[in-house]
């Protein structure tokens, strides 16, 4: 039985949010109030993508590495939720209007760059990113 194992839009949909990931957890250094563990969640998240990318280029592509979409987007969302609770006090004293809004500038940045990866990797779990033809 030849299986023609080849690259689907999700691979590219992975890279993209695996950099992603990567820069939210370099723009997330700046933040003013951090969590350690969100950076531990960013890291895994890009480095189980970059493994899935690396692997299938030196090795023959399987279908379970479908599945780390699923993980890294789970990952991503983690990252965000933990994210949230040093930053309350800042957001509050921003809205009473004790800080300047350039304080959440990078808050919000890391945010950003974190929707959009987790919404690539959630499109990547579905659309898979290897297919199989028989």
């Amino acid at each position: 039985m030849n299986i023609n194992r080849k690259k689907t839009v999700g691979f590219y949909f992975a890279l993209a949010a695996a950099v992603l990931s990567l820069a939210g957890a370099f723009v997330y250094r700046g933040v003013t109030y951090k969590s350690t563990a969100v950076y531990a969640v960013l890291i895994i998240a890009a480095v189980l993508e970059v493994l899935i990318v690396v692997l299938s280029a030196v090795k023959e592509l399987r279908t379970e590495y479908n599945i780390a979409a699923m993980i890294s987007s789970v990952l991503m969302m983690t990252g965000a939720a933990l994210s949230i609770r040093p930053m309350v006090r800042e957001i509050a004293n921003t809205i009473a209007g004790l800080n300047e809004w350039s304080v959440l500038y990078t808050y919000f940045l890391y945010i950003a760059l974190t929707l959009l990866g987790w919404l690539l990797f959630l499109i990547a779990s579905f659309t898979g990113i290897v297919s199989e033809k028989k």
